[in-house]
């Protein structure tokens, strides 16, 4: 009659030193895969939220505001000064008044907007100046601790700003490590045409 054997302990010790070996290899390649796919869901994300924006300025010809928050860092607390850019939200103009078309979009954690001027157009302080926010209005778990920037769809879909400049804002995953240029090498850089106001999103090649 055949009997099995057991493992002795040595042989349980190097199976564990083999596991733990293991996944300290696989680890970082799985890390890197959930931040690309945060990434890639808030390009989908903060597209849809600007096309919907533009669409629905062109049927209810009326302008609608698109503001980019910027809140305390996700590792911080609530109540930490606001540091980086990474929710947004619409509203919908009428006349003098502006009334909340959406609710606020926050970006995938860790992503944010990449604040370098050549890689964020859009936080330019001379056309999108950094505003407190507005009496009255709170954001959800921050009150009004935050600041923000804005433009607006107008009716024909277009945006008010300069036609001539080119307006965009590119967003990375804060933890990636930075290889040039401010970003790091996965990073997803939205275009907005000025008198279209059709998004286009922008990739650096592999």
């Amino acid at each position: 009659m055949k009997t099995s054997r057991a493992l002795s302990l040595v042989e349980i010790l190097v199976v564990l030193v083999i596991v733990v070996i293991l996944a300290a290899l696989t680890l970082p390649a799985i890390n890197s895969m959930g931040r690309s796919s945060a990434l890639n869901g808030t390009v989908q994300s903060v597209t849809g939220v600007l096309d919907l924006a533009r669409q629905t300025a062109m049927s209810q010809n009326r302008p609608v505001e698109v503001r980019f928050y910027k809140l305390p860092d996700a590792a911080q607390s609530p109540s930490a000064p606001p540091s980086v850019y990474r929710a947004m939200q619409t509203f919908l103009v009428d006349f003098e008044s502006t009334n909340v078309a959406s609710k606020m979009t926050r970006f995938s954690t860790p992503v944010i907007m990449s604040d370098t001027l050549d890689a964020s157009s859009l936080l330019d302080d001379t056309n999108l100046p950094e505003q407190a926010a507005p009496a009255g209005f709170d954001l959800p778990e921050y009150g009004s601790n935050y600041r923000y920037r804005s433009f607006r769809f107008k009716p024909d879909g277009g945006m008010d700003l300069p036609l001539d400049g080119k307006w965009f804002f590119t967003l990375y995953a804060q933890n990636d490590t930075i290889v040039s240029n401010g970003l790091p090498a996965n990073f997803a850089t939205v275009e907005i045409q000025p008198l279209t106001g059709r998004t286009k999103v922008m990739r650096p090649q592999p």
